[in-house]
Order: structure tokens, then C-alpha cells, then sequence
């Protein structure tokens, strides 16, 4: 049977969003682009909003809005930049590390239990075909700029 593209999208983005539900307790974290925030400053240390936003792919309004959320429940603080005062570098409190460590914890166990229903040779087709539909779109934006 074949499927239209409209019905592969469908499905593709319904499947993403259950993945909200099975996400671990992420430590006061209620949505997804803060969780995503607190593992990156976890991972890179403090940093621009701007590269933040560059390498999670969002809008800097949407991420001006998500580092308000974790500011005010102390995860993250904002400093002036060294470099330049008139920017700023946002960085984990102590608060925040802590939390980062603890959706760091629960993230092995949530990605197995997106994939528990897929076999190893389903999870491999599905790797390949995602590469696939990622370096194509990367590679038309690459193009485009």
C-alpha cells in the first residue's frame, strides 16, 4: 500500500510528539525546549544566547522566552559578556547543574523506550532513512544560504 507524503508527515510528527509523553521526570523542566537548554549549556558551558539559539535550531525570541522560564526557576542566570557589555552569556546556576545531571540520568531509558516496539533491523532502516531526509534537507540549506 502506499502512502502520501502528506500521511508519512502525519505520522512522522504524531510519532515525535508521543515522545513528550514518554520523556522522564526532568527535575521541574515542563517542556522539551527548556530540557534541550539545560543539556546544552551542560554540555558547552555559558555561552551566547545567539550561538544557543544557532545550535538548537530555534528562533532568539523563542529562546529569549525559554531562558526567562529557567531563570526564574533559578536554573540559569544571565551575565554581561566580558567581551562586550552590551551582550550577554547565559550559563547554569548551581541549581541547574544539578537538574542537568538529572535529566541526564533518565535519558538512556527514554530513548530505549521510543524504540522498545522496533526490532534492531527496524531501528537500523529507520536510522538510514532519517540520515537520509536530514543530509538532503541540510544539504538544500547549505544551497539556500
Amino acid at each position: 500500500m502506499k502512502h502520501t507524503d502528506n500521511e508519512l508527515a502525519e505520522l512522522f510528527f504524531s510519532a515525535a510528539r508521543i515522545s513528550q509523553y514518554l520523556s522522564p521526570e526532568k527535575g521541574g523542566v515542563s517542556y522539551m525546549g527548556q530540557y534541550r537548554c539545560l543539556l546544552y549549556l551542560d554540555e558547552n558551558g555559558d555561552c551566547k544566547p545567539k550561538e544557543m539559539a544557532e545550535e538548537l535550531g530555534i528562533r532568539r525570541a523563542s529562546l529569549s522566552e525559554l531562558i526567562s522560564k529557567l531563570e526564574q526557576k533559578e536554573l540559569v542566570e544571565k551575565r554581561p559578556s566580558p567581551e562586550d557589555r552590551r551582550s550577554v552569556r547565559v550559563s547554569l546556576t548551581g541549581k541547574g547543574k544539578v537538574t542537568a545531571k538529572h535529566c541526564r540520568a533518565g535519558q538512556k531509558h527514554f530513548h530505549s523506550r521510543i524504540f522498545e516496539p522496533l526490532t534492531e533491523e527496524e531501528k537500523e532502516i529507520l536510522y538510514c532513512l532519517l540520515s537520509k531526509i536530514k543530509r538532503y534537507h541540510e544539504g538544500r540549506i547549505e544551497n539556500d544560504k
